[in-house]
């Protein structure tokens, strides 16, 4: 059986705070994700078979990737609070059944303290 085989029964070792991934606040409620942000991976390159064969820049944004039923009702505008820093979904995409990406932007619209 190949690694690809087994990770929807390990997805929740890579998302766990114990081992590789975070905790991120969604919706009000806290859900276990991998986070990464521009320093994290500057490049991420495509998987889809429409690609060129080398790969290509997908995206320097900040993202997550979650368990699709942690956050079944996502939508682009919701807020998710990672590392105490606060983010808009500006995009979503499945990249599986059970894993759902969301290409994050940084809050600019948070109010001033009076």
């Amino acid at each position: 059986m190949a690694f690809k085989d087994n990770l929807g029964e390990d997805i929740d070792t890579f998302l766990s705070p114990d081992d590789f991934g975070e905790s991120a606040a969604i919706d009000g409620k806290t859900v276990n994700v991998q986070f990464f942000e521009k320093s994290d991976l500057l490049f991420e390159y495509r998987q889809s078979s429409y690609d060129s064969p080398s790969g290509g820049v997908e995206s320097a944004s900040p993202f997550i990737l979650a368990k699709r039923s942690d956050i079944p009702d996502i939508k682009t505008g919701d807020t998710i609070t990672v590392r105490g820093t606060q983010y808009a979904v500006n995009d979503i995409q499945y990249k599986r059944s059970d894993i759902v990406k969301l290409v994050l932007t940084e809050r600019r619209d948070k109010p001033f303290n009076t």
